[in-house]
């Protein structure tokens, strides 16, 4: 069966995401809209000038957004390469996001 959704092209990142929503440990929504933020804006690391480049356009304040990077990283979204202080954003999301199809596949099993 295939279900076309219709999306407006600015919210296209943000649909992928709630849509993968299970998959990706139950993102709540602002992290969701932290992500999509990232991926729109192709910020794959999150340095001091990103931080306060997503702070600002999602007018969130540092220790909230704060909070809500550290989730990201216990939920694996985000993770700290060895030897970095520069958090980097998972390469499965980023696959996962890149195409505007999505395939679900059940695997029954007993």
């Amino acid at each position: 069966m295939k279900l076309g959704i219709p999306v407006k092209i600015e919210n296209i990142t943000r649909a992928k995401l709630q849509l993968l929503r299970p998959f990706l440990k139950e993102l709540t929504t602002l992290e969701i809209t932290i992500v999509a933020a990232m991926l729109d804006k192709k910020m794959l690391l999150l340095d001091r000038d990103n931080k306060s480049q997503l702070m600002i356009a999602l007018d969130l304040g540092v220790h909230n957004f704060n909070n809500n990077i550290k989730r990201l990283a216990d939920k694996g979204v985000l993770y700290l390469p060895e030897n970095s202080k520069v958090w980097k954003l998972n390469p499965r999301v980023e696959q996962l996001t890149a195409d505007n199809s999505i395939t679900v596949e059940f695997q029954p099993y007993e």
